[in-house]
């Protein structure tokens, strides 16, 4: 049912925002916006749920929280990266698209290098 009602957001959307972007062309942003917003305020609940089932299986496993917590926070940041990015090109800055892109990269591999170091050191005291 999340997905029907996901998908007539972005086509009311999608549609209201051609309308408008004949007579008000700055207008036209704003309704793209507001169906994003309306999008993630629906895709709330099925994401709660996704992190309700993560923390079991993190309590039911050995695995380190603060791994599965990085790897959740990596995902968060490539979504807003992306979004944003998409955002640019849809308004015609493709190389501010590029750039934001290029800061996520950075930001994500900043994040993992803790992640890689311990995987480095485990690796290498099997040896």
């Amino acid at each position: 049912m999340t997905v029907v009602k996901i998908a007539a957001i972005v086509i009311v959307a999608a549609i209201l925002s051609l309308i408008v972007r004949q007579y008000k062309g700055e207008y036209s942003l704003v309704i793209q916006l507001s169906g994003i917003l309306l999008v993630i305020l629906v895709a709330l609940s099925t994401i709660s749920s996704l992190f309700e089932q993560i923390t079991s299986v993190m309590t039911d496993s050995q695995i380190d929280s603060d791994f599965v917590n990085l790897i959740i926070k990596i995902l968060g940041i490539s979504v807003i990266i992306e979004l944003s990015a998409d955002i640019c090109r849809d308004t015609g800055n493709s190389a501010l698209a590029s750039n934001v892109e290029f800061l996520g990269k950075i930001i994500i591999l900043s994040m993992t290098f803790p992640m890689i170091k311990t995987l480095v050191t485990f690796i290498s005291g099997l040896f």
